[in-house]
């Protein structure tokens, strides 16, 4: 059983840097996709859990609350042109109060 730090590489590339508890992910780590995604926080149970990173090949990253491998709480995430959101975020999707300021600094509150 895996306990304590470590690295698992799975036969399709993903692979996972961090720490487990009763062989399973728990505490902090790092997942990869072959395709470049990646993934930098929190664990538990072997899911994503409370805040992380996620970080895109084309340049997107979100930072903030998650719950499972879904925003949730509040986060920034910003796009691969510059713009970003920053606010409150509920099953994936920008929920509540935020606001989004366009790479050119445009800056739009609201609901």
């Amino acid at each position: 059983m895996k306990d304590g730090n470590g690295i698992e590489t799975l036969t399709d590339g993903e692979r996972y840097e961090g720490e487990w508890k009763d062989g399973k992910k728990s505490g902090k780590g790092v997942y990869s996709w072959p395709d470049g995604r990646r993934y930098e926080g929190q664990w538990k149970d072997d899911k994503q859990s409370e805040k992380g990173i996620y970080i895109w090949p084309d340049g997107r990253r979100y930072e903030g609350d998650l719950k499972g491998d879904v925003k949730d709480g509040n986060g920034i995430e910003t796009l691969a042109n510059g713009d970003r959101y920053e606010g409150d975020w509920k099953e994936d999707k920008r929920n509540g109060k935020g606001v989004f300021i366009t790479s050119d600094g445009d800056r739009y509150d609201g609901e």
